[in-house]
């Protein structure tokens, strides 16, 4: 059961980046893809800086999830504890 949620988080967290993202399915893909860089050049707390966001979220997993959607999240609709 626990994988099942962590894969359902994962599913919610997708939908939020492809609504982020205008639906984007190759903007996505180039998210997932690239890496930001960690450090002072970063931008504003990304969760996954200095590593790709797909690294991120295999080493890190439910948590990272979680990390990714207050990320996402807290952009959409601004949340200012979420960035």
């Amino acid at each position: 059961m626990e994988g099942e949620q962590a894969l359902r988080g994962f599913w919610y967290t997708a939908l939020h980046l492809l609504s982020f993202l205008n639906f984007d399915g190759a903007s996505v893909q180039k998210l997932f893809r690239h890496a930001p860089p960690a450090g002072e050049d970063a931008p504003p707390y990304l969760p996954w800086a200095g590593s790709t966001l797909q690294a991120f979220l295999e080493a890190g997993g439910a948590q990272a999830v979680e990390k990714v959607d207050e990320w996402v999240t807290g952009l959409r609709f601004g949340d200012p504890d979420a960035v």
